[in-house]
């Protein structure tokens, strides 16, 4: 785990900011601010963020064969713009290369304009991924909207640090190796899950809101069952028990069902390892499902996968109040 990403993700928790995190790129923003649209793979593609009302964050990213001129990418920008602006008969002003935080060992610029929004802007150029990242922090005037920008440009980050990378979305977070790619997200209200996979190994994360009712209709195993459904079918499976972190679990522990003597023969069965956990702090159950033929991977990967923080080191540890097992009850400038 990095102990880097951590101390970010605990800072963050104990202010009015959280971390977004996606492809590589973490996003500190205001504690309201959640992603309204994700789109696009690691080498190019567009984040959305809204407060609830309107847009207030736009992060693009491409990546480039040679360092662009962002001077130049800037003017060119504001210059459409104002084009544009000119046809709708909107006032337009703009301020160009402008003093604001930036983050660390990036080449960047900044530049504002105001018209029928105020928006603040970032080009960077990271020289290590290769991606040029542009950011666009939207309000209005009177909003602190200059404020937000500078912190968000400062604690931008393009990549990962020690080899780690964050994801982390609408409470879902976890710090994963690099080299997992994502192949699919669930993104919907009390329930999100993100899929992965790196070579011939599956690894996927869950996060489901309103535990506590689910499973005190329901054994964890039924869930599990049910939850997983098709993907199980696949292994001889046995689920049991367990606590997690001071959190009443479930261990499902399995092996890949090899059709007919000559696969059995020829190839060797990939292990299934899922465990999942009810966080009553937060009411929610939080699981990850291993698939490959290195089992000892999935503890290293299970530690990177956080409920809440108690001491802005490592993920918490509370008493669980369901007895899931049975599913029942238990113990600006512009101014």
């Amino acid at each position: 785990m990095s102990q880097a990403l951590w101390q970010v993700m605990s800072e963050s928790a104990r202010g009015k900011t959280h971390l977004i995190g996606w492809q590589g790129l973490v996003l500190e923003v205001p504690e309201l601010w959640e992603p309204h649209s994700l789109s696009g793979t690691r080498a190019q593609g567009t984040l959305q963020v809204d407060d609830g009302d309107a847009i207030r964050l736009r992060c693009s990213w491409k990546e480039l064969r040679r360092p662009p001129d962002l001077l130049a990418e800037a003017d060119a920008y504001l210059d459409k713009l104002q084009k544009e602006t000119r046809k709708k008969k909107v006032d337009f002003a703009a301020k160009r290369d402008i003093r604001l935080p930036l983050p660390p060992q990036r080449v960047a610029t900044c530049f504002s304009w105001r018209a029928e929004a105020l928006v603040y802007a970032m080009l960077a150029y990271c020289q290590d991924c290769r991606r040029l990242s542009s950011l666009y922090v939207f309000g209005q005037p009177g909003q602190a909207v200059e404020r937000e920008a500078r912190s968000v440009f400062a604690t931008y980050r393009c990549h990962g640090e020690d080899d780690r990378e964050l994801w982390s979305v609408f409470g879902l977070s976890c710090v994963l190796p690099s080299g997992w790619r994502l192949t699919k997200s669930e993104l919907r209200a009390g329930q999100v899950g993100l899929s992965f996979s790196r070579g011939k190994e599956e690894l996927a994360l869950a996060r489901v809101a309103m535990a506590e009712s689910i499973l005190r209709r329901k054994k964890f195993v039924r869930w599990a069952e049910e939850y997983y459904g098709k993907e199980l079918r696949g292994y001889v499976w046995r689920g049991d028990r367990t606590e997690y972190r001071g959190h009443i679990a479930l261990d499902v522990e399995g092996e890949e069902r090899l059709r007919g003597p000559l696969a059995r023969l020829l190839r060797k069965a990939k292990v299934l390892r899922v465990r999942a956990w009810y966080c009553d702090e937060l009411d929610k159950i939080y699981a990850l499902w291993y698939v490959g033929r290195e089992p000892e991977r999935f503890e290293e990967l299970l530690r990177g996968l956080a409920c809440h923080l108690a001491d802005g080191k490592e993920p918490g540890r509370v008493e669980a109040g369901v007895d899931v097992a049975k599913g029942e009850a238990g113990e600006d400038g512009w101014r």
